[in-house]
């Protein structure tokens, strides 16, 4: 909560939405402890090694509570793209054009299911050598 109180205090306006490192997430009982604290969507759900829904969907969704057996007021996302996971060699090192070809297969899924493009860019990250992809893959968004 320091975190979010930083944030709020910084932007001058209510931090309701994130996402968590996905080590630290525990599908048990994290959602009841963002919903518990007032947040309203979710972003952690996500797969490091490829570009793809974790959450088996490309549309938010409220989950369930097995611990409270009822549905979470809590509105859960994947992030089906994750920066690190396409350039870096920490998990893969693609180039553009397999990066934007397999981001290309998401956008798909998205467009065919009425589903939204999430997407994890770490703000510590250099931008210029990847820049050309982000662009890119702008452009093929609101194509």
């Amino acid at each position: 909560t320091r975190q979010r109180e930083g944030l709020e205090a910084a932007l001058d306006c209510p931090v309701l939405e994130g996402r968590q490192h996905t080590l630290r997430y525990d599908s048990t009982i994290t959602p009841d402890i963002w919903e518990d604290a007032d947040m309203t969507m979710d972003c952690t759900l996500s797969y490091p090694e490829t570009s793809s829904f974790r959450a088996g969907t490309c549309r938010p969704f409220r989950g369930y509570s097995l611990r409270r057996r009822r549905p979470r007021r809590l509105v859960q996302h994947s992030t089906a793209v994750m920066d690190f996971g396409l350039f870096g060699g920490k998990y893969r090192d693609l180039t553009i054009d397999e990066a934007l070809a397999e981001t290309a297969r998401a956008q798909a899924v998205c467009r065919e299911y009425g589903g939204t493009l999430a997407l994890l860019y770490h703000a510590g990250q250099p931008l210029a050598p990847q820049r050309p992809f982000y662009k890119a893959l702008l452009r093929q968004a609101f194509a």
